[in-house]
């Protein structure tokens, strides 16, 4: 579908674009240099984020938002505001 349709790509990668600056700066998450470069791939970017922060609550939260639940809904919410504008 990548291929055929390059655009599908705009919504995750801006989502990726809002989101890092709140990652790093207002949640202070960090990685080693495996997690950061592997991102989702296999969840090794969320195992490495584990293992540089350790396995708490907090961190467990902040991965589930910042890596997962707010990626999913900001990708939908400007899919669905490109397919809108054509």
């Amino acid at each position: 579908n990548i291929v055929k349709n390059p655009r599908i790509l705009i919504p995750p990668t801006l989502a990726g674009a809002i989101l890092a600056p709140f990652a790093t700066v207002a949640f202070k998450l960090v990685n080693n240099p495996y997690g950061a470069g592997m991102g989702t791939s296999g969840l090794v970017g969320q195992i490495m984020t584990f293992e540089a922060m350790g396995f708490t609550w907090p961190v467990l939260w902040k991965v589930l938002l910042l890596h997962f639940a707010a990626p999913a809904i900001i990708s939908l919410v400007l899919s669905e505001l490109l397919r809108k504008l054509g």
